[in-house]
């Protein structure tokens, strides 16, 4: 079976974090995305570890946020680069954090169909 067509992944890891502003955001984020793009999903409660500059390895908890969108890196990465900015933008705008990674890459499906 063959391979989709090019498509792109944009994935947000935020802390997961008691805190009502982390969970009042996830919340923005997916009601933007699935608006605009039909959909999304969250992942809560994943495993972060981070090596901080005295070299102390602190587990975090993350939640991850993705969407696969039917653009591609290669003709439309202005388009996808500008919405990236507009994510960070608001996540910067309601949490005080260091630093919140967005990724974006390619992506391809493949969809299973079951046999009769």
């Amino acid at each position: 079976m063959p391979l989709s067509e090019e498509r792109v992944r944009i994935e947000i890891f935020l802390p997961d974090s008691p805190d009502p502003a982390y969970a009042s955001l996830t919340s923005v984020l997916e009601n933007e995305i699935a608006l605009t793009f039909g959909g999304c999903s969250t992942i809560q409660g994943i495993k972060g570890l981070f090596c901080d500059k005295e070299g102390n390895i602190t587990q975090d908890r993350i939640s991850l946020l993705f969407v696969d969108i039917e653009f591609s890196l290669t003709h439309d990465a202005e388009l996808i680069r500008n919405y990236v900015d507009t994510l960070q933008d608001i996540v910067s705008s309601a949490l005080d954090e260091e630093e919140i990674l967005i990724a974006v890459q390619p992506i391809y499906h493949q969809a299973t169909q079951r046999l009769s």
